[in-house]
């Protein structure tokens, strides 16, 4: 029986997936899925060693080939890889990105020069700024995901090898419903889901209560979500004990510079910002002989409601067999009833995520323990799994990537 292979890649927090298939021209077809790591992601392998193993795995007869190259959004942890040597000799087919990379396109240009704009301002300010080596990290780790990654985004609008075709999706003239069928891909069909064109969408970042994935794990469907503990625990700056020791990352003196800064608080605008850039990330649903393949990238709430609400979407999601779980395992990426209603028996689930000090709940243990309940087949990439995936350790004995096989 005729298999194709999903790789994940350890980067911890961070993207990159190749799947390999089959075909008929002396060589396997290759479909690369972002390649990038989060700089506060500092366990298992390093970004370098991870990326010349993605361009030791796309080299083969007719040198090194890559057929169909997405890159989900422009954050560093799925786009870092691109901007490390190695790339320049890579032949590609083509490059897919979400239209809001659209070089021409005025809308897109708005939201890039917007975000990329207030990241690098956030940069400039607090890298001027005598912070506390830790808060520096945190704060300049939200600000630089963001950035333009430029020489990233060079190499993906206009390098490598063939002279590649680039598709900004979905495009504005496409009928929505109707998959794309790359040419490099014979018999594969890609369902574009998102982003949506419409900027509420794209801004619409937090899911409901009955939709999110809680510290606690127990919100019911249609409840509401209640803080694990009473108001007796619950302390403002100024009712903080005078003799109780402040956590690292909210420090008065921080919260001095930053008010200096920002019309709000800077760690709120940019983990807004990370949001914005989050709802931007392309959502491909792709239908390969017998099987269904969701890669959501990082896409938020507004996305996820758009989709659960359109008729022809519940119909294809209702044939999931592989979900890659969208970041990281946070707790608005990845809808409570999807889950609960489109994740099937057998189904197999692939979580891109690391051990990051700053986010010590993600992946959301209620998240983990709802895709244990049901019969799920479940890898996380930091982690040796079990049938039917198969680890690939380094020379460290970290997990450097893990596979699966599955059936055309």
């Amino acid at each position: 029986m005729s298999t194709f292979n999903i790789r994940m890649y350890n980067m911890g927090f961070g993207d990159c997936f190749l799947l390999t298939l089959p075909s008929t021209l002396g060589r396997p077809l290759r479909v690369l899925i972002d390649c990038g790591k989060h700089k506060l992601s500092t366990k298992g392998p390093k970004l370098a060693a991870l990326t010349a193993q993605v361009q030791a795995d796309v080299t083969g007869a007719g040198g090194q080939i890559i057929d169909l190259l997405i890159v989900t959004h422009r954050h560093e942890d799925h786009v870092s890889g691109f901007a490390l040597p190695g790339w320049d000799n890579v032949q590609v087919g083509e490059v897919w990105m979400p239209w809001t990379e659209h070089p021409t396109d005025p809308q897109a240009r708005r939201i890039c020069e917007k975000q990329s704009t207030s990241a690098s301002k956030a940069v400039k300010a607090l890298a001027a700024l005598a912070l506390d080596p830790a808060e520096a990290d945190y704060l300049l780790g939200y600000a630089g995901n963001n950035l333009t990654n430029a020489k990233a985004m060079n190499l993906l609008h206009g390098g490598f090898q063939g002279s590649p075709e680039r598709r900004f999706l979905p495009e504005a003239n496409a009928a929505e419903g109707d998959p794309l069928r790359p040419a490099a891909l014979p018999g594969v069909e890609v369902y574009v889901l998102g982003p949506s064109r419409n900027p509420d969408v794209v801004r619409d970042m937090e899911p409901p209560s009955n939709e999110a994935y809680h510290l606690s794990g127990d919100v019911a469907a249609g409840g509401t979500s209640e803080p694990p503990f009473g108001p007796e625990w619950r302390h403002t700056r100024e009712t903080y004990p005078a003799n109780a020791s402040i956590p690292e990352d909210f420090t008065a003196e921080t919260e001095k510079h930053i008010g200096e800064i920002f019309d709000e608080p800077a760690l709120e605008l940019l983990v807004a910002l990370e949001k914005a850039v989050n709802g931007t990330s392309l959502i491909l649903l792709f239908h390969i002989g017998k099987q269904w393949l969701l890669f959501p990238g990082d896409a938020q709430w507004g996305s996820w409601s758009e989709i659960l609400a359109n008729p022809r979407w519940q119909t294809l999601l209702k044939r999931l067999t592989f979900y890659k779980v969208g970041h990281h395992g946070s707790h608005n990426a990845t809808p409570v009833s999807f889950v609960a209603e489109y994740l099937n028996d057998d189904a197999r689930v692939m979580i891109p995520t690391g051990e990051v000090k700053k986010w010590p709940m993600i992946p959301r243990q209620s998240l983990l323990d709802d895709l244990a309940a049901k019969k799920l087949h479940v890898a996380r990439s930091d982690e040796p799994p079990a049938q039917p995936f198969r680890a690939t350790l380094d020379s460290y004995g970290d997990v450097l990537f893990i596979d699966t096989e599955l059936d055309l």
